[in-house]
């Protein structure tokens, strides 16, 4: 017999909370926000901002960690810093897979 482990996921406004080692939403906007803080370094953020077609605003909220950037935003940003989108969004940051990797096996009664 196999035992499997289920986690449950309970969304609360903008944070996503998981039993059991599942990295929660607001750790990953830290990681982000960290990330696009030292690649921005002494940049001005209105120039950053300027070049990737964002509001100032908008910027300071990735860079506060009070939001993740759209797919689109996340594209241009890797591409002003030089930059994938996976290393600035999501190297490093453990997650949980979908599927194990171990097969369920289905028995389905025949008439």
């Amino acid at each position: 017999m196999t035992t499997h482990i289920v986690l449950w996921y309970i969304l609360t406004s903008s944070t996503i909370r998981a039993v059991k080692g599942v990295v929660m939403l607001e750790d990953m906007k830290q990681i982000i926000a960290s990330r696009l803080l030292e690649l921005r370094g002494r940049t001005p953020r209105e120039e950053v901002a300027k070049a990737l077609g964002i509001s100032v605003s908008a910027l300071q909220m990735y860079e506060n960690a009070q939001r993740i950037p759209r797919d689109e935003i996340k594209l241009k940003i890797a591409a002003y810093y030089g930059k994938t989108v996976q290393e600035i969004f999501f190297d490093g940051i453990p997650h949980e897979m979908c599927g194990s990797g171990h097969e369920t096996e289905h028995h389905v009664a025949t008439a």
